[in-house]
Order: C-alpha cells, then structure tokens, then sequence
C-alpha cells in the first residue's frame, strides 16, 4: 500500500497493540515487530507519508497509534504526523489530545499537520 501511494496519511500503523496486548506470549518489543515496524517507517519516511497519531483510547488506557514509544523516531526521520481521535461521538472529538501534543513536544516534534483550505499545513505544537 506505501510503495503504490496515493493517499496522504496512514493511519493506525501498529493498531495490532491493542489486541496483541490481550494474546499471552505478544510482546511488543519482540525482535520480528520492531524489525517489521522500522521497516514501514523508513518507507513512511522515503515516501513522505504523513502518520496519524490516533488517541481514541488515549483517555482510557495511555495508549496512541501508533504508541507513544514511536514519536521520536518518527520526529527523527521527518515523518510529519497530524492527531485524530478516530472517534464516533461529538463529545470525544478532542479526547486525548492536550496530553498527546505535550508528548510529541516532548519528543522533538514543534508542529503538527492540518488540513486548512484544502492543504495539509504545518501547524506549531501550543500546549
């Protein structure tokens, strides 16, 4: 899907996580994941596609996608990311999101991307 292109964002990159977590013997940190997870990065990056950091669970469990363990490797290869909360109600528009920008300031990263006017636009990071 990377390599073909076309669209302007990938979405929840390691959402596996979520469910790995709850199968006995996943492990995150396994050598086969993280191969496989540099691996899409440093095409994300050679591509420049932009990653969403989704929070939808953010609020409940400390958990993004991708995890929050991957923001300063994404800021170091100048993979742009914007922030979504994937969410299906109105009230959750938002959730987790003072929090995750505080995190990827944290990591390195000054601005987000918006979608303004119909462009993607870097936005600075004002927590």
């Amino acid at each position: 899907m990377i390599e073909l292109g076309g669209f302007d964002i990938i979405g929840h990159v390691d959402k596996i996580t979520m469910n790995g977590r709850k199968i006995a013997g996943f492990d995150l940190s396994l050598k086969w994941y993280d191969d496989l997870i540099q691996e899409v990065f440093r095409l994300l990056a050679e591509k420049e596609i932009m990653v969403e950091i989704n929070t939808k669970i953010f609020s409940a469990t400390g958990i993004t996608f991708p995890d929050i363990r991957y923001f300063k490797q994404l800021h170091q290869l100048n993979i742009p990311v914007t922030v979504n909360s994937d969410c299906h109600s109105p009230e959750k528009i938002t959730d987790g999101f003072p929090e995750v920008y505080k995190l990827l300031k944290e990591n390195g990263f000054k601005t987000t991307r918006l979608l303004i006017g119909g462009r993607w636009e870097d936005v600075p990071i004002v927590i």
